[in-house]
């Protein structure tokens, strides 16, 4: 029984084998059919260069053939050896056995018929177990020899060498670019020609300029005429010498791909890489007048030179496209801005200046804008005045002319007596210029007080900075008309303010908590910004910096003085209360700078 048992696995491994044999020989014969029939094909399609349809048969035949030789000689061995498929059985690995070893041909077969009839007859178990042990020392195993199918590889050496041969001949073109317009099989190439294009010049140019390509010719045949595609459009090119051609392309907006044509050849596909250029998409300049000058807002589209009143603001909302910085110069004095798409700039302008805005991309191109900022001084009110008198009623005429740039809000008729100063208002419309008419009867006043009497017509525009600072030194500074004299002994002095807001005004509240504020007066030099002042400006901002003011602080003292006024004091804050008849907050404080 155990000899019997020896002889089956023996049989096994001879299957085993033979698959294992099956599968070398595969791998060389599909190894084979692969480069044979690429260099048939390519080689083929070198020298005759087919259309489309026929590249692409040859293409699905070189994959169907190799996909069969495959399939049989590999895929199928694979499946038998895994006991996928089945494959041969005892009786046929002995009729192979028998081949190669004649002296055991009959006697294999026998047995194998044996064990089928056996069925626990001990006469055919002997016969078996005797004819086993006859042909037990036949090495049944060797009659697949893997040496036999790995000699077949050496034919792989002949195509490998032809392809070798046309590497180091320099003629691997025949290989190379035939094989690729093969795997390409549908597209369509254009004939080889007999000369070569060389470009002189980067193919990168930038957007909205003009770019002027240039080429060389070299080649033993080249055409007299050269003309360029693109856009479904073809123009020739310009001729400069025997071998050298130019043509210009305006204004260049995107990436354009070109071919050029000669002699009937078309060129491979070129393109030339536009590099964006930096621009203005809009613009919005939104110009605020000071309140002086009573006048609305107004909004341009567009960047230009500008004519603005004394402490006007300016605020720019520019739209950029293509940029990643602009830089932005007032006056020699420089910043720079990373933007992703817009920039807004504000700016409060009381002298002339000069504006430049610079605005580049990350492929360094950039480009420039100037303007200039017109400043219109504020001029005092012109006014001109004549006096008639009727003797008979002791009455006076005054007649005259009133001018402002921006129209005068108030007119009086001020007179004295003794230290008593009185008013009277005269009518007067909005008018920039205006002829006004007052009368005033002296009768109506004491005869002894006439001789005191002063009389004089001004426009009412006089006022008085007030100072001051929070407990986060944020300094800050406010218009006022409304400062009186208190007493010189002690020196107090009367401040009011309106009633109070929620939040409480910012003046009215650091005096409080600061227990100290200037009064600056009021020059010519300063009288635009210091009206600038009334503007809304947020909690964080100071109007010192805003309306271009200077801050002064002396002697330890806790609130800022205006450097450009020409008089000021110091008052220290000593209480305030409400009027109860209009809500009016009167302050009180001490002169003590």
């Amino acid at each position: 029984m155990e000899s019997r048992k020896n002889l089956f696995d023996k049989l096994n491994q001879f299957i085993r084998k033979y698959y294992i044999n099956q599968l070398v020989k595969g791998v060389v014969l599909t190894l084979l059919g692969l480069i044979v029939f690429f260099i048939l094909i390519a080689v083929l399609e070198h020298y005759i260069k087919f259309d489309v349809a026929l590249r692409t048969f040859l293409f699905w035949l070189y994959i169907a053939l190799n996909t069969a030789i495959a399939f049989k000689y590999l895929f199928i061995p694979i499946l038998k050896l895994l006991n996928f498929r089945k494959g041969i059985n005892y009786k046929d690995a002995a009729k192979i056995l028998g081949e190669h070893f004649s002296e055991i041909n009959d006697k294999l077969t026998n047995i194998l018929e044996l064990n089928e009839m056996s069925h626990d007859n001990e006469l055919i178990s002997a016969s078996i177990e005797q004819k086993t042990l006859e042909i037990s020392p036949v090495p049944i195993l060797n009659a697949i020899n893997f040496k036999t199918a790995l000699k077949n590889s050496k034919w792989l050496l002949i195509p490998l060498g032809f392809i070798f041969i046309l590497f180091v001949s320099g003629k691997e073109d025949v290989i190379t670019k035939s094989s690729e317009r093969i795997i390409k099989h549908n597209k369509f190439f254009e004939p080889e020609a007999p000369y070569n294009i060389l470009i002189k010049k980067e193919l990168t140019g930038d957007q909205f300029k003009d770019y002027t390509l240039k080429i060389q010719i070299e080649g033993p045949e080249i055409p007299n005429k050269f003309f360029i595609s693109f856009s479904n459009n073809q123009f020739m090119m310009n001729k400069k010498n025997l071998t050298s051609y130019e043509f210009l392309f305006k204004n260049l907006a995107e990436d354009i791909e070109f071919n050029i044509i000669g002699g009937g050849y078309k060129s491979k596909e070129y393109v030339i890489d536009v590099i964006p250029s930096p621009a203005i998409n809009s613009v919005k300049t939104v110009i605020t007048p000071p309140l002086y000058t009573n006048r609305k807002k107004e909004t341009v589209n567009s960047l230009e030179d500008l004519d603005l009143s004394e402490g006007s603001k300016v605020e720019w909302i520019i739209d950029f496209e293509n940029t990643d910085s602009v830089s932005i110069e007032f006056n020699n004095e420089k910043s720079i801005k990373k933007i992703e798409k817009s920039l807004i700039l504000n700016k409060v302008f009381y002298q002339p200046s000069k504006v430049m805005l610079s605005y580049k991309n990350n492929f360094s191109v950039s480009d420039t804008i100037n303007l200039n900022v017109n400043i219109i001084k504020d001029e005092f009110p012109k006014i001109s005045v004549n006096q008639s008198k009727d003797t008979v009623g002791n009455i006076s005429f005054f007649n005259g002319i009133i001018a402002d740039d921006y129209g005068v809000s108030k007119l009086d008729f001020i007179y004295s007596i003794d230290t008593t100063k009185k008013s009277k208002n005269i009518e007067i419309t909005s008018d920039l210029e205006q002829i006004f008419y007052f009368q005033f009867s002296f009768d109506e006043l004491d005869i002894r007080y006439r001789s005191n009497l002063f009389n004089s017509i001004v426009g009412i525009k006089q006022a008085s900075l007030i100072g001051t600072i929070n407990s986060k030194n944020l300094t800050n500074l406010a218009i006022f008309s409304s400062t009186v004299h208190l007493g010189s002994n002690p020196a107090l002095i009367g401040l009011f303010t309106r009633p109070m807001t929620k939040p409480p005004k910012q003046t009215l509240n650091n005096i409080i908590s600061e227990n100290s504020f200037t009064i600056n007066h009021v020059n010519k030099k300063i009288l635009s910004r210091s009206h600038s002042t009334a503007f809304k400006f947020t909690a964080n901002e100071s109007e010192f910096t805003e309306c271009g003011l200077k801050e002064k602080f002396i002697n330890n003292f806790r609130a800022p003085f205006v450097k450009e006024s020409h008089a000021s004091i110091g008052v220290d804050y000593i209480r305030h209360f409400d009027i109860k008849e209009n809500g009016v907050i009167m302050i009180i404080g001490e002169i003590s700078h």
